[in-house]
């Protein structure tokens, strides 16, 4: 608590400057025994909210608009050093017209203060927050950067144009081009080519926040929506400049189509996995994978499956037999290994460059030569 209190006080002085949610004061639930910290109040609920109330496609200026505001608020929490950890559209909220970050930081005091599996000292501490969230280096056991949170963003940014959460992990991504998700039907190529970068699997080649605000704006300014956005020369009402932002702002029909389908597949999603309690109980259904918990390295392990090229497939059959402690793979094992990817691996993969392979599955199914 004491962490959590200390990291609000700091953003509420950096607020003069920078857009944080200002922090009120504390109070005492009795009934809980525990402090709550008091914040300000968003009257304009989250932006989980808005995607519930808003299920169609929304203008190219609205999505723009929530892009850049959002991209300012996680350019302004890297500027002062902080990352977020556990950034997803319940952690943005609307005190008014733009965007404010949330719960920075709270998820990293979660986990540093959540005891692992077993309580085995020798366990590395996990991750709190959403598991269809997490960035691929959350699964791999690699350290969360600043480069996290940018592929977090990126998600969210594709999620204002889709309406719907991610499917899946992106511990096992199921695009072969390593995309965490489908591409929305008509998506200006400027705004889909940041997604992409956001989205790389490497940290290293993911742009900063000051390089996805930069090019946002730059949109913005000299796109073809340019009118709308307030630029210094305003044409006509009747003019073609304007009438080609209006044409412009208005999403494409596929896009309309694609978002209507995703939405109603997830709201039937939804209630059938409301309906089956069991399954909300043990948290299998895609519904426990967008709730806040903590995850240790272990659990985090069992949704990790790398994209691998099928030419090296007796190194991933080393390295898998080496982590469980099996030692040097013999022929017979590399034998059965083979054998035992020709089956998994659906036959229209075969021919393809970068199947997936589940290299776990494959060297327990291996056994020892």
């Amino acid at each position: 608590m004491f962490q959590e209190v200390v990291l609000n006080a700091v953003l509420t002085v950096q607020n003069q400057t920078y857009d944080f949610m200002e922090i009120i004061g504390l109070s005492y639930q009795e009934n809980t025994a525990k402090y709550l910290i008091v914040m300000e109040f968003a009257q304009g609920g989250s932006l989980e909210q808005h995607f519930h109330n808003v299920t169609k496609a929304t203008s190219w200026v609205e999505i723009y608009n929530l892009a850049r505001w959002l991209t300012q608020n996680l350019y302004s929490l890297h500027y002062v050093g902080l990352m977020h950890h556990d950034l997803h559209p319940s952690n943005v909220v609307f005190p008014d017209r733009t965007t404010r970050i949330i719960d920075v930081g709270l998820a990293k005091v979660i986990a540093n203060s959540t005891t692992n599996d077993n309580d085995d000292p020798n366990d590395p501490r996990g991750c709190y927050g959403r598991l269809a969230y997490f960035p691929p280096e959350c699964f791999s056991g690699e350290p969360y950067t600043t480069a996290s949170d940018i592929y977090c963003l990126g998600t969210i940014l594709w999620q204002i144009v889709s309406h719907v959460p991610p499917r899946g992990t992106a511990g096992a991504l199921f695009r072969k081009d390593g995309l965490r998700e489908d591409p929305v039907p008509g998506t200006p190529t400027g705004y889909q080519d940041i997604i992409n970068e956001c989205w790389s699997v490497d940290p290293d080649k993911r742009p900063t926040a000051g390089d996805v605000q930069r090019r946002i704006q730059n949109m913005m300014r000299t796109g073809p929506g340019a009118t709308l956005f307030g630029s210094d020369v305003l044409p006509s009402r009747y003019s073609l400049l304007y009438l080609r932002a209006l044409m412009w702002n208005r999403p494409a029909r596929k896009t309309r189509l694609y978002v209507a389908r995703k939405v109603n597949e997830h709201r039937r999603e939804l209630a059938a996995e409301i309906t089956d309690s069991l399954d909300l109980l043990e948290g299998s259904g895609s519904a426990s994978m967008h709730r806040s918990r903590y995850y240790s390295r272990r659990q985090l392990a069992r949704y990790y499956r790398p994209q691998v090229d099928p030419s090296h497939t007796d190194e991933v059959i080393q390295v898998a037999s080496s982590s469980l402690g099996a030692g040097e793979p013999g022929p017979k094992t590399l034998r059965s290994a083979r054998s035992i990817i020709s089956r998994v691996l659906p036959r229209s993969s075969k021919k393809q460059q970068h199947p997936t392979i589940n290299t776990v599955g494959v060297a327990r199914d291996g056994g020892k030569g």
